[in-house]
Formats: C-alpha cells, structure tokens, sequence
C-alpha cells in the first residue's frame, strides 16, 4: 500500500487507459513523484505500486465522474497506470472512469478498502 500526503494533480488524457500526470494543481500541493519520493526515496526501476488514487471530473463538491483505486505511479514517464481489476469505486458500475476531454483531477488518498486492512 502506498500513499502519500498533500499530492493533487490534474490529467488532460482522455479515455480509460494510462493517465499522464499534468502537475500540481497548485503550489500549495505535491505531485505525486514529489509526495512519494519524499517519503519513500526513489524508486527502482522508477515505478511505485499499490498508489491509492481518486480521479474525479468537474468540482470536489459536485464530480460528474469518480474512480477510487489503485495503480502504478512511473517516475520517469510521470503517468499513473490503472485497471478495472484494482477500481474499489466508481461512477461506472466499479470500473475505470472514461476521462472526456478536459481536465480531471487526481489525488493520492487511501481508500476505505484499504484502511480496513488493519
């Protein structure tokens, strides 16, 4: 399991595949690269797994779309790799959320399933 604190992106990608990592949606959050490195160092050979996500479309307080789940973060290539087997929530009956154009929102937060491991 791996988490990290105050990290917010946002993606332009669209679709349900790999997401590439736009930056931190403001200077007073982390990328995810940043987070983790700071708390785990840098991985080998780049990649970090297990990193609990949620992506939501359009305002925290009102999303259109939302997908909880767990992926893995690539260093080098800044994207986050996702499937259906390991979305815990969504919007879409438990699978990936197909992002549309635009920008979406991605943070690294630990998900209920996961928190009920211990």
């Amino acid at each position: 399991m791996t988490v990290a604190d105050n990290v917010w992106e946002t993606t332009t990608t669209t679709g349900t595949g790999t997401i590439t990592l736009a930056g931190a949606v403001s200077s007073d959050w982390q990328t995810f690269v940043t987070g983790l490195t700071a708390l785990l160092g840098l991985p080998s050979p780049d990649q970090w797994t297990d990193v609990y996500y949620v992506i939501f479309v359009g305002e925290i307080d009102a999303p259109t779309q939302v997908e909880v789940g767990k992926g893995t973060v690539d260093a080098s290539a800044g994207t986050l790799t996702r499937a259906d087997v390991d979305v815990t929530y969504s919007t879409t009956s438990n699978n990936r959320i197909s992002l549309p154009v635009g920008t979406a929102n991605v943070i690294c937060s630990m998900n209920a399933a996961a928190f009920n491991q211990f």
